[in-house]
Formats: structure tokens, sequence, C-alpha cells
């Protein structure tokens, strides 16, 4: 049951359904692993970020105070958003007053203020700004299957609108056969440079429960920087400290090159397996935790479906997303109007590795993260947030 239990937890953070995100933040961030792994070369450099303080999370025992203290906070959101709407449609909607005289206009100055006034709303704000990629030229022995991909994802990114919100926390309560196995928290923090680019900052910590953790202990963390102009990935980190191994897995995204660089190093059983890799990648390709944001900001229409390139550990595979339907479910005592999404992972070729995640967001303008359910060999691993500050 400890191996079943840590290998679908880790499976889901780590390798190809590792999209959680964080809530809380860590204490002091963790030590960058460019400076782990010692990178000299100056073109890896520029991707190190400086130590900086982060908020503490809760301990395990007040995850209840908590989970109760933001239930109130959960609905005030839901609230204000639903009063936001009312306000908009009594913007909209006719005023009841007592009827003034109209002036005649003439033809003319009706046409000219009608079409001043469709300019203004043709103006996309920043948000609504969709994702543009600078072509470059593709080297010559770059694979024909990418260039594939890549004419499907450039429809798929030019649908894309923000859907990060800085300061956004979440906590996820995960379960396994019923039974409370752990937490994921997941924050958005203020934007950084790094690469000569700025990049939105998304990390997530998963911490076994108190119970589990006397059986197996995982205190792991994830953190990726995404590019904010174009939403591809600069760099993606995952530490795993666990009663079993410990893990540093690295991966640098240079766009101009279209390539990824890997380092990795697992020490288990007091054996040392270090792996370094540098590949070819499809000019538009996510790592495994920031897909989860992006499909947040897809139109996410009724039978939508969208086939996106993702990168984990210098290979690539494909996320197959389907939006199945509106429903509404219950998420932590409250009722919440939903998105539900099945997502199906597979690696291409002779790998045939799949994964099946259905995930529930919120239908709202933010599109917050919900719940989650996925199947593994042994039963399925079930996530329902907790918590949520923005």
């Amino acid at each position: 049951m400890k191996r079943v239990l840590l290998l679908c937890i880790v499976m889901l953070l780590s390798s190809q359904c590792a999209w959680f995100s964080s809530k809380l933040g860590f204490g002091v961030r963790d030590s960058d692993l460019v400076e782990t792994f010692d990178l000299q070369d100056e073109k890896f450099a520029q991707y190190k970020i400086s130590p900086k303080r982060v908020e503490m999370p809760p301990e395990e025992d007040d995850e209840i105070i908590i989970a109760a203290k933001n239930k109130n906070k959960l609905a005030a959101i839901d609230t204000r958003e639903n009063k936001k709407r009312k306000s908009q449609k009594a913007a909209i909607a006719p005023k009841s007053r007592p009827p003034t005289p109209v002036k005649k206009r003439s033809k003319k100055v009706e046409k000219l203020k009608t079409s001043k006034k469709a300019e203004v709303k043709a103006i996309p704000s920043e948000k609504d700004t969709p994702a543009k990629v600078v072509a470059t030229k593709y080297p010559e022995d770059y694979p024909s299957i990418y260039q594939k991909y890549d004419q499907t994802s450039a429809a798929i990114w030019s649908k894309y609108r923000s859907s990060i919100y800085v300061g956004e926390k979440i906590v996820i309560r995960l379960s396994y056969l019923g039974v409370k196995a752990g937490t994921v928290s997941m924050v958005v923090r203020p934007n950084e440079k790094i690469a000569g680019q700025t990049a939105y900052y998304l990390s997530a910590r998963l911490k076994s429960a108190k119970f589990y953790s006397y059986i197996y202990k995982l205190d792991d963390s994830l953190h990726t920087f995404v590019d904010s102009s174009h939403f591809l990935p600069i760099k993606y980190s995952l530490t795993q400290r666990e009663s079993g191994q410990s893990v540093d897995d690295l991966q640098l995204f240079d766009r101009k090159e279209l390539k990824t660089h890997f380092w990795y190093k697992r020490i288990k059983n007091k054996k040392t397996k270090e792996e370094k890799k540098s590949a070819y990648i499809p000019r538009y390709a996510l790592d495994s935790f920031s897909a989860l944001y992006f499909i947040r900001g897809l139109p996410l229409k009724d039978g939508d479906s969208y086939q996106i390139p993702i990168v984990t550990r210098a290979k690539i595979w494909l996320m197959k997303v389907k939006v199945e339907k509106r429903e509404l479910i219950e998420v932590n005592g409250q009722n919440y109007r939903s998105i539900r999404i099945n997502a199906v992972t597979h690696y291409p070729g002779v790998l045939k590795r799949r994964g099946n995640i259905t995930f529930w967001f919120a239908d709202n303008n933010y599109r917050d993260f919900l719940k989650f359910r996925a199947k593994i060999k042994i039963g399925s691993v079930h996530g329902e947030r907790i918590t949520l500050y923005r």
C-alpha cells in the first residue's frame, strides 16, 4: 500500500501528470538547481534566481481550521463575483428616469460617434491579448514531427488568454482509497526576471499527511517560470525529499535554439543515478505543471478538444484535453458551477504509457481549480480544494 500511494502521488506531481500548483509557499525558496548542478556555462547562468523569503505553510494540524475559516472566504469570492455580474447587468440595463427631450442628430454625426465607440471596444486589454510566438527558422536536423505539432499548436496558443493571478493561493487535499494521503499547496508568486524575460512564477509543494509520514514521508517542491508574453516555459525544477530517495530535476528551455537542457540526479539505497541531456523540442510546448494554468486560459466550450505537447526530462509526450460538460458539484461543503475536463496523456511511438485525469474548474471568469480524479492501476487518487486566497 505504501508503494502504491507513493507511486500515485509522485506520478501526479513529478512525471507525466505532474500538474499541481501551490498555495501557501515554503519558508525559504529552495536552492536554485542551476547552482546545485554547478552549471558554469555562461548561457545557463542567466537562468539563476536570487533567494527570497516567502510565506510559511500551515502545519498539518491546522488544515481543518484553515478549511473552516476559508469556507466563508470561498463563498465570499463567489458572492463578490455575482455582485459584479449584477452591477454589470445593471449598467447595461436602461434606468427608469423621466423622459428627456432628445436632440435630433444628423446621420453623419451619429455614424461618426458609433464608429468611435466600436473602435474603442476593439482595443484588447492586456489579459485579452493572445500569446504570440516569434517564428524562428527550423534547424536542418529538426524533427519533422515537431513541425507538425507546431502547426496544430499555433491555433491553440492564439486562443489563450492570461489565466495568471499573482497572489492566488490554493491548497488541495489528496486522498487515496478514501483516506487522506497528503496536501498539494499552490501559489502564483510575483513575476521574475529570468533569462532576459519577464516570467510568471508558479510553484507547488506536496507533503504527505502525518499518518502516511510514519510509513513514507514526502516533501516535494516544484517551480516553473513561464514567459509572460508567449506562455512558454523558461525554467522548470523539481526537488523530491523523501524517505526512500532524494531527487533533483532541472529543465532549462532555449526557444532560440528550440532545445531543452536537462539535468537529473537521484540518490536511492545509497546509489546515485545521474543524467544530462539536450534535445530539440516543439516551438509550442509546455512543462507538465504550467499546462494546468494554460488550460484555464483556453475558451473551454463544451465539446472543445486540444492537443498540447509536454516536455518532461527531454522527452515529448502529448496531452489530449476534452471539455466534457458543465455541471454542478460540491467541493468542501460548497456548491459550484463547474467545467468538467478529461485529460489523457500518452507518449507517441514505442512508449505507450498512458494517464487519465478528470479535472473540474469553476465556471467563472477565474476558472478556479476545484478538484480532480486520477485513475491508477489500483483504484484512483482524488484531490479536492480546501483553501483559496486571491
